[in-house]
């Protein structure tokens, strides 16, 4: 019985220490693959900016994909609609802009976006610990 409660403790102490020390699991991936990570202080107002390149060039965007996941982060159904943006080159980017929503309200909680060569991720701290863990496996996707 000792050795039992003995691993049962080491177990718990060591998930503690990986979650005191290791902020959000996407992180390491995201930023290892090149990302920007911006601070979630400046969501409302990044997130408008994009939103703001979004419906001022209507023409210029089109619809890639869209579709719900569940967020393991989150703990939620998430509405991820990307679209690409046309000026970009061709096999560049695919989709350039992704909003991520509560499936529920519809809400906005996370934005990630290509912007010349490089791309970003933002996410409302209110609504998700860390960025959705949908890690992209090609350099040239967003999700």
């Amino acid at each position: 019985m000792g050795k039992i409660a003995f691993l049962v403790s080491s177990i718990v102490l060591c998930s503690s220490a990986w979650a005191a020390g290791n902020k959000c699991p996407s992180d390491p991936a995201l930023l290892q693959a090149g990302w920007v990570i911006h601070p979630t202080g400046d969501f409302r107002t990044i997130a408008g900016k994009v939103e703001k390149w979004f419906t001022s060039e209507p023409k210029n965007f089109v619809d890639d994909l869209s579709g719900t996941i569940y967020s393991s982060v989150a703990s939620k159904l998430v509405t991820i609609t990307s679209f690409d943006y046309l000026p970009t080159p061709q096999g560049e980017m695919f989709g350039d802009v992704a909003f991520f929503t509560d499936f529920r309200s519809g809400e906005l909680i996370e934005v990630r976006w290509y912007d010349q060569g490089k791309r970003h991720v933002v996410y409302d701290k209110s609504q998700t610990p860390c960025a959705t863990n949908s890690i992209p496996m090609a350099e040239n996707a967003l999700f």
